[in-house]
C-alpha cells in the first residue's frame, strides 16, 4: 500500500470538486441556447418505472422509494438510482460494484455475496437481494443476481419498515428487473475478463398479435472461468418472460416470468494479518498465490434457483375513484451449499522451520500482541523469521434447501378533497419459507505450512472426525409472515407541500426442530411500524424534506435466566435537499441523519447466587449512526457526465459496561469520497467514443474486530472505462484497480482478512438489432 498524508489528498480532491461544482453556473451559461427547464409531462403506469425521463446517469423516478412509480421530488427520503446506463458502463459482475459509487456504500465480506455496509450498518444478502420490483422476492434472499437482468437499481437510504417490513437498519436495495416492452428488439454481446473468464448473453424481445397484445422476452447468459486464486467462476441464468395485454384501456395485463441460476464461485479468503504497530506486510500472502482452498473442486459457493413469478394488473373505478391493483405470487426452490477451510492458529517459526517457544515452553501462538511485537523486532534485526499454519484446521460444510412463497396485493389511487390531494396506498403480504439445512464441521489435520508459501492441496484428503456441534443437524425451519400496511401522501397548494404518513403491521411464526430433539419455537411475533415525512418546494427544482422512519429485526428464544428477547429496532431522523436543476443537467440529494439502533444483544457477567459469576446475553447494545451524505450528477456540457458521491458519518456501539461508544467492526467513518466522470463525443470522427475515469476513497482506521484492537488502512481505487456506443453496437473496455493497490477489504480477525482485486480488466460487445 502507498501510505499517504490523508488530510492533503482529501482536501486537493475536494478543492477540485468545488470548483466543479462553482464553474458549473459558467459552463451552464454557455449552453443556454438549448433553452430553459420545462417540466415535462409524462404518464406512467403506477407499478412500472421507466428510463425514457432519464439524463445521463441522473434518474428522476423511482419504484421501491414508495412501491409505486413516483418522481424522486415528492419522495420524502433518501434513495438513489443507478440507471442501466451506468450499469452498462461500470461493467458488474456483481451489483455492489455499482452500489458503491454510491455516497456511504462500501462493500465488505466475502466476495460475490453482495453484502455491503450502508450508513454505518452491514448489509446482509437478505437486504440487497431479496427486494425485486417493490416486493420482497421471498424469506431469503439468493447469493448473487447476474447484473445482466437488471434494469436498474434504487438504494433506499435507511429504515424503511412500512413499505419492505422487517430488513437492515442501514437501507435496502430494489432490483428493478427488465421486463417485457412494446417493440421487437435483439441484443447479442460477449464478454471477457481476467482469468480467463468468458460469457455471452442474449435479450430478445418480440411482440406480436393483432394488436401487439402478445410480448414475450428472454434473457440468457453464460460466464465460464477463474477468480483470482484458480477458483471456479461460473454462472448460467435462463429468463423468459411473457406478457398478455387483456384489456389496454383499463390496464389489465398478466405477465409470467421464469427465473433459472446456476452459480458456483470459489474465492479464497486472506490469510493476511495486521501487526501490532498497525503496520500491514503486504506481500505475505500475495493476490495471484494459489490458496490450498483451491484443490478442492467443491470449495465456495454452489447455487441452483428456480423462481416463478405471476403478475396480474388492473385498473377499476371504486368509490367514485380510479384504483389500480395488482396481485403478485411468486414461488422460489432455492438449493445452496458452501465449503471453507479455516485456519485455528498460527506460529512463529525461525529460518529452519522450528516453532519458537514462549516462556512456558509453549508454541508461541501468532495472535498475541506479544508475538506480533516479537516478529516486527526479530525482521527488524534481519532475522529469517516466519509464520506458519498451525495443523489444527475446520473445514466446514454447509448445504441449504429453501421453499419459499410470496404473495402480494397492491392498491393505489388519488383523488381531490378539495383544499387537499391524496394518493392512497395499502398493501396486504404473506410469505412462507421451509428451510432444511445440514451443516457439517471437520477437524482438518493439515501439515504445518509456511504463509508464505501455502502449497495447493485437498484438505478433504485429510478431514479426521466431526466436531461436537454436528449433534444439532441437519435442522429444519418454518416460518410463516403476514402483513398490512397503508400510506397517503398528502398534497398541499399544487403540490408545492407533501406530507407522508404510513403504518405497518407484521405478524410472524416460525419453529425450528434440530437432529438433537431440541426444538426453537413455536413462536410468534408481532410488530407495528410508523412513518411520517413531509417535502416542501419553496421553487421549482428544490425540495427540502425530513423523514422520519423505523423498522425492526424480529429476534425468538430468551437469554440463560429465561428472559425473552425483544424485537430489535431501528429508527432514523433525516432532513435533506434534493436538486433538479436546468433541465435536469444537475440532479443533488443532500441528507443529515441519525439512526439508532436498540435492543442489540451483549454479554454481560452476572453473579450467580450458587454458581458464582456467569455470562447472560443481554438486550443493553446500541447502536448509534449521525453523519452526511451528498450525491451529485453533473451533465455541465453535452456528452460530459460526473458523479459525486460525499460522505461524513461518525458510527459506534454503546459499550452496556462502561457506557463508551466503540466504534463498529469494518465501518469507514470520517469524510469519505467518490467520483466518477465520463465524456462522449459529440460529433466528428471520433462521434459516438467516450472515455471514463473514478475513484473510490476509503477512509483510514477502520476498526478490524468487535473488540476494536487494531484497525485496517484506508485505500483508493481507481477504475478506468472506454468504449464506443453508436447505432447498433456497444463496445466497452474497463479497469478495475487500475494503480494495482494492495488493499483490505473487510477484516474480522488478525488473520481473517479479506483481500481487494488485483488489477483486473474486462470487455463487452454487443450487437443490436
Amino acid at each position: 500500500m502507498k501510505y499517504r498524508n490523508n488530510q492533503r489528498s482529501i482536501f486537493l480532491r475536494f478543492g477540485l470538486i468545488s470548483g466543479l461544482i462553482l464553474t458549473l453556473p459558467a459552463l451552464l451559461a454557455a449552453q443556454s441556447e438549448e433553452g430553459a427547464a420545462t417540466e415535462e409531462i409524462v404518464t406512467l403506469t403506477p407499478f412500472e418505472v421507466t428510463a425514457d425521463e432519464d439524463r445521463g446517469y441522473a434518474s428522476l423516478y423511482t419504484l421501491g422509494a414508495t412501491r409505486i412509480n413516483t418522481s424522486l421530488d415528492k419522495v420524502a427520503v433518501s434513495v438513489l438510482v443507478a440507471n442501466k446506463e451506468l450499469i452498462d458502463d461500470l461493467s458488474a459482475i456483481n451489483f455492489n460494484e455499482v452500489a458503491e459509487w454510491f455516497s456511504g456504500i462500501h462493500k465488505t465480506s466475502t466476495p460475490g455475496v453482495n453484502q455491503m455496509i450502508m450508513r454505518g450498518q452491514a448489509l446482509s444478502s437478505s437486504a440487497t437481494m431479496t427486494f425485486r420490483d417493490g416486493i420482497k422476492a421471498g424469506q431469503r434472499a439468493s447469493y448473487h443476481i447476474d447484473p445482466f437482468v437488471l434494469e436498474r437499481l434504487e438504494i433506499i437510504k435507511g429504515p424503511a419498515g412500512v413499505l419492505f417490513g422487517t430488513h437492515v437498519i442501514g437501507g435496502l436495495i430494489n432490483q428493478v428487473w427488465k421486463a417485457p416492452h412494446g417493440e421487437n428488439r435483439t441484443s447479442i454481446g460477449f464478454k471477457s475478463s481476467s482469468y480467463d473468464t468468458y460469457g455471452g448473453y442474449i435479450d430478445t424481445n418480440r411482440v406480436w398479435g393483432s394488436d401487439n397484445q402478445f410480448r414475450s422476452r428472454i434473457l440468457t447468459s453464460y460466464k465460464d472461468g477463474h477468480t483470482r486464486h484458480g477458483g471456479i467462476d461460473y454462472e448460467f441464468s435462463l429468463t423468459p418472460m411473457f406478457t398478455y395485454i387483456i384489456d389496454e384501456s383499463t390496464n389489465t395485463s398478466l405477465t409470467f416470468r421464469y427465473h433459472f441460476d446456476d452459480y458456483h464461485f470459489a474465492e479464497a479468503r486472506g490469510i493476511w494479518f495486521h501487526d501490532v504497530d498497525k503496520v500491514l506486510p503486504f506481500g505475505v500472502i500475495p493476490n495471484d498465490v494459489p490458496m490450498s482452498n483451491n484443490a478442492d473442486p467443491e470449495v465456495g459457493r454452489q447455487s441452483e434457483l428456480h423462481d416463478f413469478e405471476l403478475n396480474f394488473k388492473h385498473s377499476f373505478n371504486m368509490f367514485g375513484t380510479l384504483w389500480h391493483g395488482r396481485i403478485v405470487g411468486r414461488w422460489r426452490d432455492h438449493a445452496h451449499q458452501f465449503r471453507i477451510y479455516l485456519t485455528v492458529n498460527h506460529a512463529l517459526a525461525d529460518s529452519q522451520g522450528n516453532v519458537l517457544l514462549n516462556e512456558a515452553g509453549e508454541e508461541r501462538l501468532f495472535h498475541t500482541n506479544a508475538t506480533f511485537a516479537q516478529y516486527n523486532q526479530m525482521k527488524a534485526a534481519g532475522d529469517d523469521v516466519d509464520i506458519i499454519v498451525y495443523p489444527n484446521a475446520i473445514a466446514r460444510t454447509r448445504q441449504e434447501n429453501y421453499d419459499q412463497g410470496v404473495m402480494a396485493v397492491d392498491l393505489n389511487t388519488e383523488f381531490d378533497l378539495g383544499p387537499t390531494r391524496h394518493r392512497l396506498f395499502t398493501y396486504f403480504n404473506w410469505a412462507t419459507l421451509r428451510h432444511h439445512t445440514f451443516n457439517r464441521r471437520h477437524d482438518w489435520d493439515a501439515e504445518k505450512q509456511s504463509i508464505f508459501s501455502i502449497r495447493p492441496r485437498n484438505p478433504a484428503e485429510v478431514l479426521s472426525n466431526y466436531r461436537a456441534d454436528n449433534a444439532r443437524n441437519p435442522s429444519k425451519a418454518l416460518i410463516e409472515d403476514f402483513a398490512w400496511a397503508i400510506q397517503d401522501s398528502i398534497s398541499f397548494f399544487e403540490d408545492r407541500v407533501l406530507a407522508v404518513a404510513g403504518v405497518r403491521y407484521d405478524y410472524g411464526t416460525g419453529s425450528t426442530n434440530r437432529a438433537d430433539g431440541t426444538t426453537t419455537g413455536s413462536e410468534s411475533n408481532s410488530a407495528w411500524t410508523t412513518k411520517f415525512g413531509f417535502v416542501a418546494k419553496p421553487w421549482e427544482g428544490v425540495s427540502i424534506f425530513y423523514n422520519k422512519s423505523e423498522t425492526f429485526i424480529p429476534q425468538s428464544g430468551e437469554n440463560q435466566l429465561g428472559v425473552p428477547f425483544d424485537n430489535q429496532w431501528g429508527l432514523q431522523d433525516e432532513v435533506g435537499v434534493k436538486l433538479f436543476l436546468w433541465d435536469n443537467r444537475l440532479t443533488a440529494t443532500w441528507s443529515w441523519f441519525n439512526i439508532d439502533f436498540t435492543n442489540q444483544r451483549v454479554g454481560r457477567d452476572f453473579l450467580h447466587p450458587t454458581e458464582g459469576f456467569i455470562s447472560i446475553t443481554t438486550q443493553e447494545g446500541t447502536a448509534v449512526t449521525d453523519g452526511w451524505e451528498a450525491d451529485i450528477i453533473i451533465e455541465p456540457i453535452n456528452g460530459l457526465n460526473f458523479m459525486i458521491g460525499l460522505t461524513d458519518i461518525d458510527s459506534g456501539r454503546v459499550d452496556a459496561n462502561t457506557g463508551e461508544i466503540k466504534k463498529q467492526r469494518g465501518v469507514p467513518t470520517g469524510f469519505q469520497y467518490s467520483i466518477f466522470g465520463k465524456y462522449t463525443f459529440q460529433g466528428g470522427p471520433l462521434k459516438g467514443f467516450y472515455a471514463g475515469l473514478g475513484l473510490k476513497d476509503i477512509t483510514d482506521n477502520r476498526p478490524g474486530d468487535f473488540s476494536d484492537s487494531y484497525r485496517v488502512p484506508g485505500y483508493e481505487l481507481w477504475k478506468l472505462i472506454a468504449g464506443y456506443r453508436r447505432g447498433a453496437w456497444r463496445v466497452n473496455f474497463m479497469i478495475n484497480n487500475l494503480m494495482d493497490d494492495e488493499y483490505i477489504v473487510t477484516s474480522v480477525a488478525r488473520f481473517l482478512m479479506t483481500p481487494g482485486e488485483n488489477r483486473a480488466y474486462g470487455l463487452t460487445v454487443d450487437y443490436t438489432f
